[in-house]
């Protein structure tokens, strides 16, 4: 129940911060673009990023972000869970958090619904993010390994739960570094969280293999393990249900499949 309690409460009155949002955005204003630039590297404080934010949104889009908007931007940047009414304005003012943990350089996830929000939306904020200095990306479906890394090198990356969750396990499957397209993850914000944590959330990600591959390897391992003997050709650990080939296995099975090197890619 604790960390439930933490996820809900308030972290601090929401009305000081507000008044101080306010008034910081006041006097950010009447900054030039360079200068607001320089403010939003320089804060240091979640109502300072907010503030710039909130002026560099105005000055981009011509959208003033509303007091619901900026207590929700508030609490977004201090992780809490944030219900908005449709209307209200979330993509912008989920933009300020994203911001505040964007500041770090590794890196923040933007998870959305579907991959036509996920290019909306990085598209509609670019010019808030580049604004203060950052940069914006989208994965979309047939993206190539190459744009996806580039992407995700980003300082905002917005996506899909499913398009960054079936990267992952493609990353699980690559032979080398390089076939990996995330890097270290950091943070992420997730939009329609109820759907996404919930009721998406109920059906797994699976990678299949290939269907045609499949019954042909599955006959040639099943040749090559009949001629194989406990103890000669691989042992048993037991305690970790563990099976290793010894040498002399290793070279039946290679010359069972014809392979030279049971051990290649």
């Amino acid at each position: 129940m604790r960390g439930w309690r933490r996820l809900f409460a308030d972290k601090a009155p929401a009305e000081p911060r507000i008044d101080a949002v306010k008034r910081l955005r006041a006097g950010y204003a009447q900054l030039g673009d360079e200068e607001l630039k320089r403010a939003g590297r320089e804060a240091t404080t979640v109502v300072e990023v907010v503030a710039v934010t909130a002026v560099v949104a105005f000055r981009v889009l011509g959208l003033d972000m509303f007091e619901v908007q900026l207590q929700g931007a508030l609490a977004l940047a201090d992780g809490a869970l944030v219900e908005m009414q449709t209307g209200e304005g979330k993509t912008l003012a989920a933009v300020p958090a994203v911001v505040w943990y964007a500041r770090s350089g590794n890196g923040v996830h933007v998870l959305t619904a579907n991959d036509y929000l996920a290019g909306r939306d990085a598209d509609w904020m670019r010019g808030i993010y580049e604004g203060l200095g950052l940069t914006v990306g989208a994965i979309r479906q047939g993206l190539g390994r190459d744009e996806r890394r580039s992407a995700y090198r980003r300082d905002v990356t917005y996506a899909t739960v499913n398009e960054v969750g079936f990267d992952y396990l493609r990353d699980q499957l690559a032979l080398h570094p390089h076939e990996q397209v995330h890097r270290p993850f950091a943070a992420a914000l997730i939009d329609e969280a109820d759907c996404i944590l919930i009721d998406e959330a109920r059906i797994p990600l699976v990678i299949s293999g290939g269907a045609d591959e499949a019954p042909h390897v599955a006959a040639q391992a099943d040749h090559a393990v009949r001629a194989l003997g406990r103890g000669v050709h691989y042992t048993v650990e037991r305690q970790g249900r563990d099976v290793a080939l010894t040498d002399l296995g290793i070279e039946t099975v290679e010359k069972a499949i014809h392979c030279r090197n049971l051990f290649e890619a």
